[in-house]
């Protein structure tokens, strides 16, 4: 495998950064306690190359950083949308066999209504890390983004985490003010350990407040009377960048300027630096930024719409930025207080970057409801990215995914792809994965494994499904470049998007949407990763034999293809 190279020259800070990772393959000095804190980071809506280390002009120095100690995995495998993952994350299953084969909030087809994959929230047949972890002499704490399941049977606190202060649903203002997305949930759903909460701090910011809630699980702990040194797993959700895109004062001009060559120079730029960090091919095509009906492009617009348009990006580098400096926060109190050498850090994205227009959302509930929720905004240019605001990037979300194919939302390789960052005491270091083929459920054995711990056949007399993931500890430890081998083959669908890869292949059918395609696709990902190039014509019989695949995935995962009533 790859290791960084000296080769990304755009500016001083990645060169610095690249030029600590020249070494290659190392490893840590350190000992590695029995049983190791694990530490899971997720951020909401993250595009691909939206870090310094995978091709981004985002100062993200701690999570570089975190690279350079670690292992970046570079084709790394989630859902297209935010439940789902997180789903396959804790459980180590398919979204299906977990309940969240369709989001919770979504219309589901009448075929798919009242069957056990489309539940809408974690089912009890599987078995999430938090309660087996804690059932092994684990702390569990959660902060931040649920969004698997708003019943009390389905929340943290009665999944296993023990300590857990979360947003119940998939948005919110990231400030105080509690508001929901839609007019119908105006007040967003936040739980303290079960507990309805009535009104947040006046200086709440998400990815801040967060972040401060952890350290003090963490250090409650360890200052209580217990006797016990137990370890801790601590999921650390946060809610940044998802729109609505809003930052600090003290952030929001971060990037002022910075964005106004437009959209598509900056996915040029992006994906020329992710080549040069060898993340992708050179002599692959990166995905050309494509004008739908849902994006414009840059030149289309008026001087006052690029205006409005740079601006919603300066605020979600911001957001960016300040995740970057609360995990760095994290981190740093942990060395202080003597954990951060005995524990595993795994960093990832739930799927990539949002590129719809959630104002949209609104008009389900009709013309008249959504233009009176639309005047309890402020929108204009002045006041973007502050409490009483409301704004997604759209466009921006194609630069976001850098070189990869469409956004959030689509089975290509920019809504699924994440990249995932792992610093393990004892792992590799400054090692980078191009070629190995990992997906989110292949967390939920890892930290087991680390933990010493068991998933169980059954648990309250409720026979539970196994994992389908495997345990990246070999290429972890450097002991394997791989943990899946060329026949494994792993499909996601969700919302009639429906792909399955198989070694360096990968078959895709977008059935609706602004990016639907004409039927079934078939790629080369290891050669055209940007998904570039459709080889469905040219290799029939790879053709049948992957379709053959996804039929048996449809079958063994209990999908329900969504079938609707004809429209007169």
């Amino acid at each position: 495998m790859a290791s960084l190279t000296g080769k990304y020259r755009a500016n001083a800070r990645s060169s610095a950064l690249l030029g600590a990772l020249i070494g290659g393959l190392a490893f840590a000095p350190l000992a590695l306690a029995e049983r190791p804190n694990i530490v899971l980071i997720v951020a909401d809506d993250l595009g691909y190359t939206d870090l310094g280390v995978t091709g981004g002009e985002i100062d993200t120095p701690n999570l570089d950083q975190m690279a350079q100690q670690g292992l970046l995995i570079s084709d790394f495998q989630v859902s297209p949308q935010c439940s789902p993952t997180r789903s396959m994350m804790l459980s180590g299953t398919d979204s299906h066999l977990a309940g969240m084969g369709q989001m919770a909030e979504w219309k589901k087809a009448p075929n798919q209504q009242g069957q056990p994959g489309y539940v809408g929230y974690l089912r009890d047949d599987v078995m999430p890390i938090s309660e087996t972890l804690k059932n092994s002499g684990y702390n569990t704490y959660m902060v931040g983004k649920w969004h698997l399941g708003l019943d009390e049977p389905h929340m943290p606190h009665n999944r296993g985490f023990e300590q857990s202060f979360v947003l119940l649903q998939g948005g919110a203002s990231h400030f105080g003010t509690q508001k929901g997305y839609t007019p119908e949930k105006p007040i967003a759903p936040y739980r303290d350990n079960g507990k309805e909460v009535e009104s947040l701090p006046k200086d709440f910011f998400s990815t801040d407040f967060y972040t401060d809630k952890v350290i003090e699980y963490i250090d409650a702990d360890r200052n209580g009377d217990s006797k016990e040194d137990k370890p801790f797993f601590a999921y650390v959700a946060y809610t940044a960048p998802h729109w609505p895109l809003q930052a600090p004062d003290s952030w929001i001009d971060k990037y002022k300027g910075r964005y106004a060559q437009g959209f598509e120079a900056l996915a040029q730029e992006r994906s020329e630096r992710a080549k040069a960090l060898g993340l992708f091919p050179e002599d692959a095509a990166p995905y050309a930024f494509t004008p739908l009906k849902i994006h414009n492009a840059w030149d289309s617009l008026s001087d006052e719409q690029k205006a409005v348009s740079s601006r919603k990006m300066e605020i979600y580098a911001a957001m960016v930025a300040n995740m970057d400096f609360n995990i760095g926060r994290l981190l740093q109190h942990l060395k202080e207080i003597g954990e951060y050498d005995n524990t595993l850090f795994v960093f990832m994205s739930d799927n990539g970057p949002e590129g719809g227009n959630p104002i949209n959302i609104w008009k389900r509930y009709g013309e008249q409801v959504a233009a009176d929720w639309k005047a309890t905004y402020d929108l204009s240019l002045e006041n973007l990215g502050r409490p009483n605001s409301f704004a997604a990037y759209q466009e921006w979300a194609q630069a976001s995914a850098g070189p990869f194919r469409d956004f959030k939302g689509t089975v290509t390789e920019g809504g699924i792809r994440s990249p995932l960052i792992v610093k393990y005491p004892g792992g590799v270091m400054g090692k980078v994965n191009t070629t190995a083929l990992t997906t989110v459920m292949d967390l939920a054995p890892t930290f087991l494994d680390v933990a010493g711990a068991e998933h169980p056949e059954t648990y309250n007399g409720i026979k539970i499904y196994p994992h389908k993931g495997k345990s990246l500890m070999p290429m972890i430890r450097g002991e394997a470049e791989a943990v899946h081998d060329s026949d494994y083959a792993v499909g996601v669908e969700i919302d009639e998007k429906q792909a399955l890869r198989k070694g360096d292949w990968k078959l895709v059918w977008v059935k609706k949407g602004p990016v639907k395609t004409d039927g079934w696709q078939l790629f080369n990902i290891a050669s055209d990763p940007g998904e570039t190039t459709n080889l469905a014509d040219a290799n029939p019989d790879k053709l049948a034999e992957m379709k053959q695949e996804w039929e048996r995935y449809v079958a063994e995962n209990g999908l329900v293809i969504a079938e609707w009533p004809e429209q007169n």
